[in-house]
C-alpha cells in the first residue's frame, strides 16, 4: 500500500509534464511542416530573381503594351507580337530592342495584337550560338494613345532564339517604315527619297 500511494504521489507530482510532452509534440510538427511546404514551393532560381521576374510579368499584363511573343533567329532577324492593352487605339512608333531603334507608323486597336517585323536586331539581343535557347532583352516601345499622349514602355523579355523567324502570315507582318531625307540644292528645289532602314 505504501508503494502504491508512492507512485501515486509521483504521478500526480509532475502534472504538467503531459502538457509540455503535447507542445512539443506539436512544435515538432509544425517545423517539419514548414520545411515541408518551404521544399515544395522552392524555385531553383535565386529569391532575388523571383521577385524581379514576378513584377516584370505583372508589369507586362497591366501596361498600355504586351508582348505576346518574341523570336530572333541566328542570323538577327525577328518578330514580335505585341498586344494592345490599352483602352483605346494605340499607335506604334518606335520600337527598341538590342539597342537597336526601328520606325513604325502602325494603330493597333483596343484588345487588338500585331506581329511585328525586327531585321538585324542589335547585339544585346543577338541569338547567335543561343539557337534553342530563350534569351532576356531589354525591349522599348514608344508610341501615342488615340487622345495624342505619348507613352513609352521598357522591359525586360525573354527572345526564343530560333534557326528562322517566320511570322505564321507574313500578309500581316508590320515591316519598319522607310526614313525620308530631304535635301535642297542651291535652287532651292526639294528632293526626296525613301530607303528602308535595315
Amino acid at each position: 500500500m505504501v508503494d502504491s500511494c508512492i507512485t501515486m504521489k509521483n504521478r500526480h507530482s509532475n502534472p504538467a509534464q503531459g502538457t509540455v510532452e503535447y507542445l512539443v509534440i506539436i512544435g515538432v510538427v509544425v517545423v517539419i511542416s514548414l520545411i515541408v511546404v518551404g521544399l515544395a514551393t522552392q524555385t531553383f532560381q535565386d529569391p532575388a530573381g523571383s521577385i524581379s521576374s514576378t513584377s516584370t510579368k505583372l508589369a507586362q499584363s497591366t501596361s498600355i503594351i504586351r508582348v505576346s511573343e518574341a523570336v530572333v533567329d541566328t542570323d538577327g532577324n525577328g518578330v514580335l507580337v505585341l498586344l494592345n492593352n490599352s483602352g483605346g487605339t494605340f499607335t506604334i512608333n518606335r520600337i527598341t530592342l538590342g539597342g537597336t531603334d526601328f520606325n513604325y507608323e502602325t494603330a493597333i486597336s483596343q484588345g487588338g495584337k500585331r506581329p511585328f517585323s525586327i531585321p538585324q536586331v542589335g547585339s544585346l539581343c543577338s541569338c547567335e550560338g543561343f539557337e534553342g535557347k530563350i534569351k532576356n532583352c531589354e525591349l522599348s516601345v514608344s508610341g501615342i494613345t488615340e487622345y495624342g499622349l505619348s507613352k513609352n514602355y521598357t522591359t525586360n523579355i525573354s527572345v526564343d532564339c530560333v534557326s528562322n523567324a517566320v511570322a505564321s502570315d507574313s500578309a500581316a507582318l508590320v515591316l519598319p517604315v522607310s526614313e525620308e531625307i530631304i535635301s535642297l540644292s542651291s535652287d532651292k528645289n526639294i528632293t526626296s527619297f525613301s530607303f528602308a532602314v535595315l
